[in-house]
């Protein structure tokens, strides 16, 4: 197995600018369908962003000038993630992933719901106080 040098220590990341915004502050949202992506962020685009990944679906982005945690992106939304914690309640927790953030724990939990008149699925992901829809086409 191949030895990798840590860059960075995962404790030096901040969350003072997350534990501000999340519930008051509507983060943009954004659904990759061709990569299977669904981010959100709390901060603009111009913002020099890292991704930090803490397990096989979900990274947090924080913004290189600072370390402040700005956001999440999880991979392999639809495809897996969503089947995972969706169809268990099951909601998936940073703490579980063996990293702790300074007594700041993000959560995220998945419903889908159908929609007879729509015909398509709305899910909804609710990551701690926030909650976040997302229409895939």
């Amino acid at each position: 197995m191949l030895d990798l040098e840590e860059l960075m220590d995962i404790k030096s990341l901040k969350t003072n600018f997350l534990s501000d915004n999340l519930g008051k502050t509507e983060p943009r949202k954004h659904y990759d369908k061709e990569n299977d992506v669904f981010s959100f962020l709390f901060t603009s685009s111009k913002d020099r962003l890292i991704v930090h990944y803490v397990d096989d679906y979900v990274a947090l982005l924080y913004r290189y000038s600072d370390n402040e945690v700005v956001g999440l992106r999880v991979e392999s939304f639809l495809r897996e993630f969503l089947p995972k914690y969706a169809t268990s309640k099951k909601e998936w927790k940073l703490s579980e992933t063996g990293i702790c953030l300074k007594e700041f724990d993000l959560k995220i939990q998945c419903e889908i719901k159908r929609i007879p008149k729509y015909s398509h699925r709305v899910i909804s992901a609710n990551i701690e106080k926030e909650q976040i829809y997302l229409q895939p086409a």
